[in-house]
């Protein structure tokens, strides 16, 4: 398996490593030239692909800080049009088959190859990537350490393509349908951000996915019993605790469908869904991975 290694930038630096059990899967990978103390799996959203989310979140650098294995997943071949995880498909959520399981595998492996079976793992996505991300936890509850779920739906919230419509105009329905793996049994920390002004997912998934995780907690989550806290002149983090488990709900005013990137960023500005903002995405991920990573 191929990888790029230390303090390459530029896209030509990205390679592809085919997987040799699921050739449908492909992947980037990104090693730093420091040892390594865990993984990260970053999974790209429609119109998009493991290069452009690796060049757009510049993940490496926060890998190059903290010594973190990058995984870059890209969706299969001509399993979507328009290059998205098929968040929305019940094949694909459950640990019996699909992308879940391949995207789990992949870790596996990846832990076997590096030795990292006792380092952390954390996962990270947009839109049909954060919708996969909140099924990987919720179906595979103790290979995640933490998760950081951008502008994705609710695991589970339609269970095929027209449903799936209808849950990213009006937000998840009111009861969820039933699915195969059950959230609230997930002891991981989860952060969410949701930009209000999001077209593509309803900013509603947002909230629901704190409850959905949250079931379980002695006080569910709702926005009058978390713990408040203004990060920006427009965002707001609010913040439930029980144990150790940790939900975070980042919500940004102004920001629609896209990964917040400083005003000092313009290059990420023309990727799909990367947008200048007050906050920073991939900061408030690294710092809330680091916080987790014990």
């Amino acid at each position: 398996m191929q990888n790029w290694k230390g303090h390459c930038r530029i896209l030509v630096c990205l390679v592809f490593s085919l997987l040799k059990s699921t050739p449908a899967l492909a992947e980037l990978q990104y090693v730093p030239s420091r040892p390594l103390t865990g993984i990260v799996v970053v999974l790209h959203g429609c119109l998009q692909s493991a290069e452009s989310m690796a060049l757009g979140t510049d993940m490496n650098s926060a890998a190059d800080r903290n010594g973190w294995l990058v995984l870059y997943p890209q969706v299969p071949v001509g399993s979507n049009p328009v290059n998205c995880w098929n968040w929305y498909d019940s094949k694909n959520q459950s640990t019996a088959s699909g992308q879940l399981k391949e995207i789990a595998d992949l870790v596996l492996r990846t832990q076997r190859q590096y030795k990292l079976k006792h380092k952390p793992v954390f996962i990270t996505g947009i839109s049909s990537g954060g919708g996969t991300a909140a099924g990987a936890i919720s179906c595979y509850p103790s290979l995640f350490k933490a998760a950081a779920i951008h502008s994705g739906p609710v695991y589970g919230s339609a269970q095929n393509p027209s449903d799936g419509t209808l849950a990213l105009k009006n937000g998840p329905p009111m009861p969820l349908p039933q699915r195969p793996c059950q959230p609230d049994k997930t002891s991981t920390s989860i952060l969410v951000i949701q930009g209000l002004q999001d077209k593509v997912v309803h900013p509603d998934h947002g909230l629901r996915m704190m409850i959905d995780f949250g079931s379980a907690f002695k006080t569910v989550p709702n926005r009058e019993n978390a713990k408040l806290i203004s990060i920006s002149s427009d965002s707001n983090r609010m913040v439930w605790k029980q144990g150790t488990q940790s939900l975070e709900l980042v919500e940004n005013d102004k920001l629609g469908h896209a990964w917040a990137i400083k005003k000092d960023d313009p290059l990420k500005g023309h990727l799909p869904f990367f947008a200048v903002s007050s906050i920073a995405s991939t900061e408030l991920i690294e710092a809330f991975f680091k916080e987790h990573s014990r």
